[in-house]
């Protein structure tokens, strides 16, 4: 039996701090007793599973970074999307017999809410990131991956589509807002910013009680990518200004999130 009654509904939106937060996870909750969602089958999966076992590697994270890497991205990405939807239809793992008392946790790309209906009892995060910037970081993941991502909303690939129109893209608008679903920001148990995950860190761990060998204290930006970097020439302020327009959800609920932690 675990320690924590309420299940953990950790909401990843993409380019968050994804890596960073799910191998904390593992770290507090034990890898088995945490599933991890694909926005691809609309399924759970054990961190245990052969897919997750190499997404989250460290060693693979360090291949996928490499030169060669990034240029296997769409095939490995392809074949892991694969392997989950072969897997997804022998067994269905969104069924209540999966969400046991021994699975602390569910980590991934989906809406806030999915499991509203199948949880009674949660316990719920989110990470936020500055809007634009988290856009640049999508749109660098999506290049170079071409297009084969296992995410909520998949852009269809295009070679020579720029920044400025990939986040000027309706489905990329308020992109964070729409992760949230029908919950409010003001209703999740820590809402952080991937700006400063000690603070979120912080924070969970007054909640939800000390990890016992304070690998916490270690927490990194995993995956990284560098920011956007704006020049003042006459288009790319309109363009800032365009996006920033588009995106005022995002930039609200940001806003609030920073708010949040600066209280903390």
């Amino acid at each position: 039996m675990l320690e924590h009654e309420q299940k953990h509904i950790s909401t990843h939106i993409e380019k968050t701090a994804g890596s960073s937060i799910v191998k904390f996870l593992f770290d507090f909750y034990g890898r088995r007793n945490v599933m991890i969602y694909s926005a691809d089958t609309d399924s759970l999966y054990n961190a245990d599973n052969l897919v997750m076992l190499l997404r989250f590697s460290p060693h693979m994270d360090k291949f996928r970074n490499s030169k060669v890497g990034r240029e296997l991205s769409p095939l490995i990405n392809g074949a892991a999307i694969n392997v989950l939807r072969f897997e997804s239809q022998l067994n269905n793992h969104t069924k209540e017999n999966i969400l046991s008392e021994n699975i602390a946790a569910i980590h991934g790309h989906f809406s806030a809410d999915r499991f509203d209906t199948l949880i009674k009892n949660t316990f719920k995060t989110v990470i936020l990131r500055e809007p634009l910037q988290r856009a640049a970081s999508h749109y660098r993941y999506w290049k170079t991956a071409r297009g084969v991502l296992n995410e909520r909303i998949n852009i269809p690939y295009q070679n020579n589509m720029r920044f400025e129109e990939f986040a000027l893209l309706d489905s990329m608008q308020n992109y964070q807002s729409k992760a949230l679903g029908t919950t409010k920001i003001e209703e999740f148990d820590i809402v952080g910013i991937a700006e400063s995950l000690e603070s979120f860190i912080s924070k969970f761990v007054q909640m939800r009680g000390q990890i016992k060998n304070n690998k916490h204290s270690n927490l990194m930006h995993l995956n990284a990518s560098t920011e956007y970097r704006s020049c003042d020439d006459e288009s790319n302020l309109n363009f800032v200004k365009k996006f920033k327009s588009l995106n005022e959800l995002d930039y609200e609920i940001w806003n609030k999130a920073k708010l949040l932690n600066n209280a903390a």
